[in-house]
């Protein structure tokens, strides 16, 4: 404000000028590590923002604050993040009490993908229906109508155990698994990614009515994703079964591709935790913030999975050489974490598995 004052701005202008500063950096934050489908996350943004014009200016900003951090950090994805994130608040800035609630939105993508599906006489209405009843509103509200299709297509002609590669309109890979759930299962398919080359960009975890779980994973781009995924395919169903020790294909990843020393500043840098009740009504949001390196994820799944945490969407991002891991659970009664005990001991977990994963890959790593 002072320096607007010198250089002899109006008040105006002055007034954007602070706002611009001071939100550009939680308009980023919110793209890439929270769920551009929660209205309430969507409304308190618009909120904030105030007017199309505070917004246009605002995306402008944080784009070539994001470009200038250095090469290759403003990604496709990132850009994609960031545009539906305006579009959204657009929307709501636009016409606040007219965009349809998240109830009636999912029923008319149901309505949408249910009349699509029978006009084409392949399968039989029940079976198209019992497809639909089996999954939550929240499942229609992240995933377009041709997603669901594609989902539906799959999982009818794979059956319970299906693994595919699927290569979205958007440019995107995504791998569809559809597994009965156990114990541990996620943190064993994501460790089995990271062990074949995988690296997941964002994970959705579906549950159906009949006990089975719909896994989708947006991956980075890859330049031998097919042989990649091929590895992870022939390998999945033993390691899901355990008579394949995923800790060991993860060991056998760091030997042969062994990753180069961050530097010190890197080092030094404390692994981060927080569990968040704020954001969103029905889950806790927790982020986690550590050394980027190989198998990162799959300790911190495991961890939560050890917690008697369930996860229902994860956000990864990487910025430089951090990841920043964002986790939307609820306890196994399907009630967000309760109580600054509870959220204690979380922290307190996640953070001794960082630890105790980060010693045993410098042990390893010593000649």
């Amino acid at each position: 404000r002072t320096i607007g004052e010198r250089l002899g701005m109006s008040p105006e202008a002055i007034d954007l000028l602070v706002f611009l500063v001071s939100e550009h950096l939680r308009m980023a934050h919110i793209s890439q590590r929270r769920d551009l489908n929660d209205p309430d996350l969507i409304a308190d943004f618009a909120r904030s923002v105030r007017s199309q014009r505070n917004l246009t200016f605002l995306t402008l900003l944080t784009a070539a604050d994001m470009r200038s951090v250095g090469p290759g950090v403003f990604t496709d994805w990132k850009g994609r993040l960031l545009r539906e994130l305006y579009e959204r608040t657009a929307q709501w800035i636009a016409q606040p009490r007219g965009i349809p609630s998240p109830l009636a939105a999912a029923a008319a993508r149901r309505r949408e993908v249910f009349e699509r599906l029978t006009a084409t006489g392949v399968h039989p209405p029940a079976e198209i229906r019992a497809f639909l009843d089996s999954l939550s509103d929240r499942y229609f509200l992240l995933n377009e109508p041709e997603s669901v299709i594609d989902h539906f297509t799959i999982l009818s002609e794979m059956g319970e155990k299906a693994v595919r590669l699927r290569h979205t309109g958007r440019g995107e890979d995504e791998i569809v698994v559809h597994t009965r759930n156990h114990p541990g299962r996620l943190a064993l398919i994501t460790g089995l990614m990271a062990a074949c080359g995988l690296h997941i960009r964002s994970a959705q975890i579906n549950t159906r009515e009949d006990g089975t779980i719909l896994d989708l994973f947006q991956l980075q781009p890859h330049d031998h994703l097919d042989l990649a995924f091929a590895r992870f395919r022939e390998r999945i169903e033993p390691v899901l079964a355990g008579t394949l020790d995923v800790e060991r294909l993860l060991e056998k990843r760091r030997a042969t591709y062994p990753e180069k020393r961050p530097p010190l500043a890197s080092r030094l840098k404390k692994n981060e935790v927080v569990v968040d009740n704020e954001t969103s009504r029905i889950f806790t949001v927790i982020e986690v913030i550590a050394q980027d390196r190989t198998g990162l994820l799959y300790t911190i799944t495991q961890a939560l999975a050890e917690l008697g945490l369930d996860i229902h969407l994860a956000k990864i991002a990487t910025e430089v050489d951090q990841a920043v891991d964002v986790f939307y659970v609820r306890e196994v009664t399907g009630k967000k974490v309760s109580g600054p005990q509870r959220e204690g001991e979380i922290r307190q977990h996640l953070l001794a598995a960082l630890a105790s994963e980060e010693g045993g890959i410098k042990t390893k790593e010593r000649p």
